[in-house]
């Protein structure tokens, strides 16, 4: 069997997500490629798109929040620039010998719907939703399963017209350095961190948007000195900057890191992650069971991932940076406030999400959920 994963360069949670999948397909010895969804219809619009994407993350958030908004109540716009990326997706599929098609991202499922429907299309297609909602546009896609997040996300896919019949409870698939830990002094000392005390790692995804230099003086002003605090800014080169070039006065406790691809070996090395609610850094932490403080930094999609976390108790959060930060600290001083919510992770949480997916694939099921999925709850609102 040949796959072939439609994936989107608006940050790096598709690219992760279509990875993870990637590594499970490769161990049950399946040939994969992944493919940016844009740039079938242009690699120029496709930077175009990525750019202002990371733009408006960075420094506007605001405006992504209204955008986001306007396509949940029209739903329809991309589905003007889908048939030219149809014809090539057709192109490529039958070219490549592909024998199925993956989308992490709505736009790939979507010019995957418009070839199905308009060139023929015929092997088939799978959605797998990279946050806890039903995004602005999947409910205008024809895809023979849905692989959703959790079970108690299924009644906003009913709710916005995708069959339930189609739906699978897989979890976000992460990628396998996820799925272990290492030792946290063995982590600590590979990064170059004190290996005695307390770690509290501030990050806001690889695009560095949201509060950071708020929570930051926060948090410098309210823990104790013997704290270390790790900053990761991602591609938030101005961030960074301000936080390095002596513009604030960088205490001997924290530690200024940009754009890295060891997150996973930050999470083993810290106690306690600050972070924006996005997808796939919340999936990740969830799977690497460190306790979780999120905070409501980008309308759209992320205010409905901070909505599903709050609402069913799976986050500590806070609704200012001001009661977040006072909350860590409260943690810092009695750890144990983060159990339970560790606790529930282990009962509600599915695992091993990319292997699901991988296994339901390659059995050959055309639509529906089976029984090596979590019973969905379609009256969950």
């Amino acid at each position: 069997m040949k796959v072939l994963i439609l994936s989107e360069n608006t940050g790096e949670g598709h690219n992760s997500t279509a990875v993870a999948i990637k590594e499970a397909l490769a161990e049950v010895g399946t040939d994969c490629d992944i493919q940016n969804a844009l740039s079938l219809q242009s690699v120029r619009l496709s930077k175009f798109i990525s750019n202002s994407h990371s733009f408006c993350y960075k420094y506007i958030p605001r405006l992504y929040g209204i955008g986001y908004m306007y396509e949940e109540k029209k739903h329809n716009k991309l589905s003007s620039i889908k048939t030219k990326a149809a014809r090539r997706l057709y192109e490529t599929v039958v070219a490549g010998g592909y024998e199925a098609v993956i989308c992490v991202h709505v736009f790939g499922a979507i010019i995957y719907t418009e070839a199905k429907k308009n060139f023929g299309l015929s092997v088939p297609g799978y959605f797998v939703a990279t946050d806890y909602t039903c995004s602005p546009g999947v409910n205008l896609t024809d895809m023979n399963a849905y692989f959703i997040p959790h079970r108690h996300c299924a009644h906003d896919f009913i709710r916005k017209g995708v069959p339930e019949e189609k739906l699978v409870v897989s979890g976000i698939p992460v990628r396998r350095t996820f799925l272990y830990k290492t030792d946290k002094a063995v982590a600590r000392a590979e990064l170059g961190l004190p290996v005695e005390g307390i770690i509290v790692l501030l990050a806001f995804g690889s695009i560095g948007c949201g509060p950071i230099l708020e929570i930051y003086k926060l948090l410098i002003s309210r823990l104790p000195k013997d704290v270390t605090i790790v900053v990761i800014t991602g591609r938030n080169k101005r961030i960074y900057n301000k936080l390095t070039e002596g513009n604030i006065n960088t205490p001997k406790n924290v530690h200024i890191v940009g754009y890295t691809d060891k997150m996973m070996l930050y999470m083993d090395a810290a106690d306690f992650f600050m972070t924006k609610s996005g997808g796939l850094s919340t999936t990740e932490a969830i799977a690497k069971g460190i306790p979780l403080f999120c905070i409501d930094a980008v309308p759209g999609c992320e205010t409905r991932n901070y909505e599903f976390f709050t609402k069913h108790n799976y986050v500590l959060y806070g609704k200012t940076n001001d009661e977040l930060v006072n909350l860590v600290v409260r943690c810092v001083k009695d750890p144990a406030l983060t159990k339970p919510y560790l606790e529930r992770w282990k009962i509600d949480f599915p695992s091993g999400a990319a292997d699901m997916i991988v296994r339901y694939i390659m059995s050959g099921k055309s639509d529906g959920h089976d029984n090596v999925t979590p019973q969905i709850d379609k009256n969950n609102d």
